[in-house]
């Protein structure tokens, strides 16, 4: 996380996947939470301000319809569903 509000730009909290790479990041508008795509498929969650990673992960071999035995790939877009905003 950068603080860009100081003179010069500082780092305030970091975090390192040991197994996964991180592939795409979206913040919703106002959110408390960064969502985190990885080269897995897996999605992960974190709380921006303390840059926790939370419990809750989205395993793509749950996202996925059950009669798809191949693995999807790598995540490439994340986003909110613009006609459901809960979605």
């Amino acid at each position: 996380m950068w603080s860009l509000w100081q003179k010069t730009p500082q780092i305030l909290h970091s975090l390192k996947f040991q197994r996964e790479r991180i592939t795409t990041l979206h913040v919703p508008f106002q959110s408390k939470w960064l969502y985190l795509g990885t080269e897995r498929g897996n999605i992960h969650i974190v709380k921006i301000v303390t840059s926790e990673l939370s419990g809750y992960c989205i395993n793509w071999n749950k996202a996925i319809e059950l009669s798809r035995k191949t693995h999807p790939g790598a995540v490439v877009h994340l986003s909110e569903n613009p006609v459901d905003p809960g979605k």
